[in-house]
């Protein structure tokens, strides 16, 4: 692997990082007040009394809103998991790798911790995409899910095609991904 690859992977672990930093506090936060999974609250915070909480799964980007895009990878068990086994759920995402040897350690950890915090809410997941499906095959995401004690059952390391986990960071959650040459 490269030095502007390494580089490359590095900044998106960073950014994912950042986003954890800000974000994980405010939903620890709304979880012990007891906001984060009922369905009224988000409907109330979305504006959108009267709708379906799957009618207001939304990303905000610098052109609006976009629907969260659909998915469909192979995780560490060996099963499909599509965008649709997060229905009426609150999810976080975050695309890593597995031989990272700098942040997505420390991202990890934190996110076994929101785990923790969440093993009773059943409307609670998290998504997890390889960077590096050449290495990150189903069996080595399944050992790294026992070597960080990831035991939610709604939270799925994911692997699939590397075109398919970039274009899904890219251009729909805005985050890059891309490997430099």
């Amino acid at each position: 692997m490269s030095k502007k690859t390494n580089y490359s992977y590095i900044g998106i672990a960073f950014i994912i990082l950042v986003f954890g930093i800000i974000f994980v506090p405010r939903i620890v936060d709304r979880i012990n007040q007891g906001d984060i999974t009922r369905q009224e609250s988000r409907s109330d915070y979305a504006g959108e009394k009267g709708k379906q909480a799957t009618d207001l799964v939304f990303i905000k980007g610098e052109n609006g809103n976009r629907r969260v895009p659909e998915f469909s990878f192979t995780n560490h068990n060996g099963k499909t998991i599509t965008n649709k086994d997060y229905l009426g759920k609150v999810y976080v995402i975050e695309f890593f790798f597995t031989t990272c040897p700098t942040i997505c350690p420390v991202m990890n950890t934190n996110l076994v911790e929101v785990q923790n915090e969440f093993k009773d809410f059943e409307n609670f997941g998290v998504a997890s995409f390889t960077i590096n499906p050449d290495y990150d095959t189903v069996s080595v995401l399944k050992d790294y899910a026992t070597t960080y004690g990831i035991t939610n059952p709604n939270w799925h390391l994911m692997t699939g095609k590397k075109e398919a986990i970039y274009k899904l960071a890219n251009d729909g959650f805005y985050i890059y991904a891309a490997e430099n040459a």
